[in-house]
């Protein structure tokens, strides 16, 4: 890898590659997952009581066949923070609901308006053809973007220039301990 390859991966490539932003991220989902996520319910005095039982508590607890709460939050925390944007397929149940984070790069938002998310497209290497979601049957969580609502901003763009000049530091680096010391510049006289 070079620096200037840097600038036509994408997001997801990047976290694969570099070990600062992976660490990053890394360490900030797991500490957001790492927080309970615990339901109440309003008593009439304005109190709160803690609630165990009912279908979001049991959802939240065990949001699936294959995974944890904690991992739902990492999971979506880590899509979040990777390309602002993370998506949850739900799948309502008769004791609980069923969610699942949905990969941002299997994902494509389709609107009438461009303001209004109209369904989104989901395609991967996984499955045959494609699947429309429609939003009834997802929950989006995003951030702000220059380009309307329906789309998404990942900050990784922004870092792509400083992870650059980074990997074209330790290409030098390696290079000097590889073939030892480089002269870059020299003086000659007459």
């Amino acid at each position: 890898i070079n620096g200037e390859s840097v600038k036509g991966m994408s997001a997801s490539r990047l976290y694969e590659t570099q070990p600062a932003l992976r660490s990053v991220i890394s360490f900030l989902a797991d500490n957001v997952a790492g927080l309970p996520l615990k339901c109440y319910v309003r008593q009439p005095d304005g109190g709160r009581e803690r609630d165990r039982d009912s279908i979001l508590a049991k959802t939240l607890q065990n949001p699936n066949e294959w995974s944890t709460g904690h991992e739902l939050i990492r999971a979506t925390v880590s899509e979040y923070l990777l390309h602002e944007d993370s998506l949850w397929l739900t799948v309502p149940g008769q004791d609980k609901w069923t969610i699942a984070v949905i990969p941002h790069d299997w994902t494509t938002p389709k609107t009438r308006d461009g303001l209004e998310v109209d369904y989104i497209k989901i395609r991967s290497t996984y499955m045959s053809g494609e699947a429309q979601l429609k939003p009834e049957d997802f929950i989006r969580f995003t951030g702000w973007s220059p380009y309307g609502s329906a789309s998404s901003s990942s900050r990784i763009e922004a870092l792509k220039q400083i992870l650059s000049e980074q990997i074209s530091a330790w290409n030098f680096r390696n290079g000097v301990w590889k073939n030892g010391g480089r002269v870059t510049q020299w003086i000659s006289r007459p």
